[in-house]
């Protein structure tokens, strides 16, 4: 997908952020990936996904290692660091393990670095060995460890009555965030995955919900939520990210019916791992916007979930 630059976003750039913010941003933003790119021991963490062309590509979320995620290189990170992170990790033939629900479900064989093209330049293409079929809103994780995602794979549709019990906790949300009630009959499931992140035999649910009113003004409401198994068989919110989006911000018709289309605009799920070995998945989500692909890492520690990595990764705009 070739993305656009917002001149709203763009102008607001502009006036927002000094140039020397901006430096000291780059500068720190570079030492970091210089210091990711070269750590011997970590564990690199990718994201798979499928073209509206059926060509697959994988780039990198993040590094992990000695007990954090840390940085990863970007479409705008330079050319040497491009360089070398091509060298690295994307020589033709180069095997990595495709990661579906937590677990081995496949083989990535990278094929063609796209350092020199005009977007995309973090990313490669590759060959994916597998019988999951990906595409669309159905993306996977893959990782150059021999040791992570090593259970069970634990990924499904969920049942009617786990529809019926998020969907009741969603439609609350929404009324909580200002959505009238009457459009609640538009709400709309981008996706709902149910996923055992903790092993434990009871599923936790995740999902994506969008609710578009149009009138004198076109507002988009999305939430994502991940909600666990509570008492008696019934489900409880543990994270929802509510975000609006509106019509006027958008100066190109056709990107605001895109909105929900593969993560267009729209952050969903990728895939679970547990990365760290504490027992529960990470959860790795996605979501394109006008100039890039943002990424974001939730874990679980002793009060609950939180976003312990969120990642920019510049592709290209226009």
């Amino acid at each position: 997908m070739r993305l656009r630059q917002s001149p709203i976003c763009a102008m607001f750039a502009a006036l927002v952020f000094s140039s020397s913010v901006v430096g000291s941003f780059e500068t720190a933003r570079a030492q970091q990936t210089r210091a990711a790119v070269s750590a011997p021991q970590g564990s690199v963490i990718f994201a798979v996904t499928r073209r509206g062309d059926a060509a697959y590509e994988f780039e990198p979320i993040a590094f992990y290692g000695r007990g954090v995620f840390k940085g990863s290189i970007a479409g705008d990170s330079s050319a040497a660091e491009l360089t070398r992170f091509a060298n690295s990790y994307y020589k033709a033939g180069q095997r990595y393990r495709l990661i579906w629900g937590g677990a081995e479900a496949g083989t990535v064989v990278a094929k063609q670095s796209q350092k020199a093209t005009d977007c995309s330049k973090a990313a490669a293409t590759a060959d994916v060995q597998t019988s999951i079929q990906l595409g669309g809103n159905r993306m996977a994780l893959a990782t150059n460890s021999p040791t992570l995602g090593l259970a069970k794979s634990s990924r499904r549709a969920p049942t009617d009555d786990e529809r019926a019990q998020v969907k009741t906790h969603v439609e609350r949300i929404f009324r909580e965030k200002g959505v009238p009630a009457a459009a609640l009959d538009k709400l709309k499931t981008i996706n709902l995955t149910a996923t055992d992140l903790n092993n434990d035999g009871a599923a936790e649910l995740i999902g994506t919900y969008m609710i578009k009113r149009e009138g004198t003004e076109i507002f988009i409401d999305q939430l994502f939520v991940l909600a666990e198994p509570a008492t008696g068989g019934s489900v409880k919110i543990a994270v929802a990210r509510h975000e609006q989006l509106k019509g006027m911000d958008f100066t190109d018709p056709e990107s605001l019916e895109s909105v929900g289309e593969s993560a267009f605009q729209t952050e969903i799920l990728l895939d679970q791992l547990d990365v760290d070995g504490d027992g529960t998945g990470e959860v790795f989500t996605i979501s394109y916007s006008f100039e890039g692909t943002n990424y974001t890492i939730y874990k679980k520690g002793k009060q609950g979930w939180s976003a312990v990595q969120e990642f920019h990764n510049y592709r290209c705009a226009y």
